[in-house]
């Protein structure tokens, strides 16, 4: 996302609000599922995941023990962040799409975000 999604958004935006709109309605829409799957497999690590009946603790269940306050404000803020974009306006309020700079800094800060999960998931 962060090399060729993000370039891409870059040439739109030079393009005009139209192409840009296009372009960066469909990578922030990458980024919630992207958000999503964070959650399921590196947060809850794969305790829970969507589309399976089946719970898997064994090995697993550690991990939620580990979840702190800070990680589900974290989770919070990105998720209410790209929601928003999801979602009808109002024509009386439209949405204003991130920058390109303000998505390379949100992928660079949910990169860190999982590493640090993996890493102290790891350490069970």
């Amino acid at each position: 996302m962060k090399n060729e999604r993000l370039a891409a958004a870059k040439k739109a935006l030079a393009q005009g609000d139209l192409a840009y709109e296009k372009e960066v309605k469909a990578l922030c829409r990458d980024i919630r599922v992207l958000l999503e799957r964070i959650i399921e497999m590196d947060l809850i690590n794969g305790v829970v995941r969507r589309f399976n009946q089946e719970l898997n603790t064994k090995g697993r269940v550690h991990a939620l023990a580990k979840i702190t306050e800070a990680d589900c404000q974290f989770v919070d803020r990105y998720m209410t962040k790209y929601s928003s974009y999801e979602h009808s306006q109002p024509e009386e309020a439209p949405v204003e799409w991130p920058k390109p700079p303000e998505i390379e800094s949100d992928l660079t800060e949910l990169s860190a975000f999982v590493e640090k999960i993996r890493q102290r998931n790891a350490s069970a």
